[in-house]
């Protein structure tokens, strides 16, 4: 502070001026004596909260407890489509089609207004619209490639796996962008499951009675009319290469 030009110059500027000259020369942080539940605490001097790689950082005094826990939730790590450059798409994630990039996308409540604008908001968009770096600069729209395809993943049991006979559940995940229509669910080419709507998520359990080589087919239409599939192999009650011959399903 120079008390040449601080506001309150004649008076209380001199005056707070020198007093914290003076606390400076004896203690570093110009604090005598820090109550025993105040601690000082490493934070991210940009937007706060934790230390975050790359930016830098300052001292701050929090009441032991208040003190931050996370990085700024203003840090944002996006999943971007590797063919449009938008937010990827639940086929493009599951299908490992995106990126992943950080992004600065800062966003706050407006406290005093009446009139339902959001004018902390509003001054925080202009502001990072004049930003040249491209973390200011999220894509807001959804990827609309892949748009017809679906992506069947079969969770458990894994592939190339042996598992004990008897009930085994099988588990997996759908995406697609149109919704689902039905699901089929095959053991050794025989369908034992049909499961109608639109569904992202599958746990159904079958009865594996005999010991063998299993594939286990997992199939599912849109209601455009395009499919995808997974299949697994597995051995139940011996290696799933065993040169056995494969029996069929036990309804």
């Amino acid at each position: 502070m120079n008390a040449k030009i601080a506001s309150g110059a004649t008076g209380a500027s001199q005056i707070w001026y020198r007093l914290l000259g003076e606390l400076l020369k004896k203690y570093k942080d110009g604090i005598m004596e820090k109550p025993d539940k105040v601690k000082a605490v490493t934070v991210d001097a940009y937007l706060g909260g934790l230390p975050r790689d790359g930016m830098p950082t300052r001292s701050e005094y929090f009441i032991d407890g208040s003190e931050p826990k996370e990085q700024s939730p203003y840090y944002k790590k996006l999943m971007i489509s590797k063919s449009t450059g938008k937010l990827a798409n639940d086929v493009e994630i599951k299908s490992g089609n995106y990126e992943e990039k950080d992004y600065i996308v800062i966003t706050e409540n407006d406290p005093v207004s009446t009139d339902g604008k959001n004018r902390w908001q509003e001054a925080i968009d202009a502001w990072a619209r004049d930003q040249k770096d491209d973390k200011y600069h999220p894509p807001t729209e959804k990827s609309d490639a892949s748009s017809d395809l679906v992506v069947v993943q079969i969770k458990s049991p894994s592939d190339k796996s042996t598992v004990d006979k008897g009930k085994i559940e099988i588990k997996g995940k759908i995406a697609s962008v149109a919704s689902i229509k039905t699901t089929k669910i095959y053991i050794n080419g025989t369908e034992v499951k049909t499961l109608d709507g639109n569904i992202s998520e599958f746990n159904e359990s079958y009865e594996f009675k005999d010991e063998g080589v299993y594939e286990i087919r997992v199939r599912s239409w849109n209601e455009k009319d395009r499919d995808g599939d997974s299949v697994v192999k597995i051995g139940v009650g011996k290696p799933w290469d065993s040169a056995t011959p494969t029996p069929s399903p036990t309804p």
